[in-house]
């Protein structure tokens, strides 16, 4: 079965040759994700992002028709499977905008920051065979919005304590939320290699249901739409990374063993990766979102799987935890959690080891890339040791996967320290 985009982010267009100093772009079907504060976070409201969703397709291709840099085809029929391919890239290019967090950040054509750097794999060739276009325009768009209950109990709690003290009305007091931040990532896409070529961040906030912007209005998401086209430049940005272009590989630090506070372990970590260590776990992540993350942790016995309420032991056999971590990822609550690898012949530290590989969509984060995970673990005196790896699965997880199991093998087990 295929999938047709009318009237979704599909400009009408012929293949053809586009007029000098206009981009021909296919325009990708929007992203929208409403949330709703919750008691503990923030929750997705399906119907809500499906209105912003059609109010940001009207909007770009109102927006991407009436430009003179673009020339933009009509987006083909893709199956079910493209269409999740088409939102696992751009869930995964907002976290590669997402995390240089300057309030709004254009690329610039003279940008010097490396092309792997940005470069998210050619998942997207598909569209550049039937559009007969090299280039992609796509938008992403979050907001968290408050009921008109949350906005009288808000208002009601802020009234009743600004007239205890009128400080509160600056403090921003009650259980709910006041504050949320909003943000829409626009992005051009080469399509043959996935470079993100250029993007405009907007970012927004609601106060107690008074907004900057609200994709909620058509009205206002076709002005943060033209906002965030606007400034695109004069002199189109061009591709620097050709398709099969090998990301720089990625090295240790030799000068650095990172061990947590108490010691019991210490191993090295990809150099330029931000360490940080805990009382006993040490983290890694080459970005702040993370968009690649390692830690290793040691976890006391009681308390070694702590969903399911499962105890390990400093004898238990790599079996045995094998098969308890696997019932403590199925008691979690991931999405389509499917496990593609297990075994027991891996080595952690010297000592026999699990290894588990699996995959999920990630439910934590306002954008909802496919992640993917591998943990080995052992058991050792003092609680069981795991080591993990977790990236989004469109390209970053195999890219970084060697440099961590090259940390992995300079893990070793230290003496433990009193803490003072």
């Amino acid at each position: 079965m295929l999938l047709g985009e009318p009237g979704q982010a599909s400009v009408a267009g012929t293949p053809g040759a586009a007029p000098a100093g206009q981009l021909t772009v296919v325009v990708l079907p929007t992203q929208a994700l409403v949330w709703k504060p919750g008691f503990n976070k923030p929750y997705l409201v399906d119907d809500w992002s499906a209105t912003a969703r059609a109010n940001l397709d009207a909007a770009v291709e109102d927006a991407v028709g009436q430009s003179e840099k673009f020339r933009a085809v009509q987006m083909p029929p893709v199956t079910p499977e493209e269409r999740d391919a088409i939102d696992d890239f751009m869930s995964v290019a907002e976290l590669a905008v997402a995390h240089r967090g300057s309030e709004r950040q254009i690329w610039k054509p003279d940008d010097t920051e490396p092309a792997d750097d940005r470069t998210l794999g050619p998942t997207l060739q598909f569209l550049r065979d039937r559009a007969g276009a090299d280039l992609a325009l796509g938008v992403v768009g979050t907001q968290v919005e408050f009921t008109k209950t949350q906005v009288a109990v808000q208002s009601t709690i802020t009234a009743a304590a600004a007239f205890v003290d009128p400080f509160v009305l600056l403090a921003g007091p009650g259980p709910l939320p006041a504050i949320k931040g909003n943000h829409a990532v626009m992005v051009l896409v080469d399509l043959r290699t996935g470079e993100l070529q250029w993007f405009n961040v907007r970012r927004g906030y609601a106060i107690v249901g008074l907004h900057t912007w609200n994709l909620l209005d058509a009205d206002s998401a076709r002005k943060v739409v033209q906002d965030l086209l606007g400034s695109f430049p004069d002199t189109p940005p061009t591709s620097r990374t050709t398709a099969g272009t090998p990301p720089a590989p990625i090295s240790l630090d030799p000068k650095y063993r990172a061990s947590p506070i108490v010691g019991e372990f210490s191993l090295k970590v990809p150099a330029e990766w931000k360490v940080t260590t805990e009382k006993v776990a040490v983290a890694a992540s080459s970005d702040d979102i993370p968009l690649t993350h390692m830690a290793v942790e040691l976890r006391s016995h009681v308390r070694a799987f702590p969903s399911t309420g499962q105890k390990s032991a400093p004898k238990s056999d790599p079996t045995h935890l094998a098969e308890q971590f696997a019932d403590e990822l199925r008691a979690q609550p991931l999405t389509d959690l499917q496990i593609l690898e297990t075994s027991t012949e891996a080595t952690l530290a010297g000592k026999p080891a699990f290894r588990i590989r699996f995959t999920y969509w990630s439910t934590e984060s306002t954008a909802h890339p496919r992640m993917e995970q591998v943990v080995l673990g052992t058991a050792v005196s003092h609680g069981l040791l795991l080591a993990k790896y977790a990236a989004p699965q469109l390209l970053y997880f195999e890219q970084s996967l060697p440099a961590f199991e090259e940390s992995v093998q300079t893990l070793a087990l230290e003496p433990h320290r009193t803490m003072r």
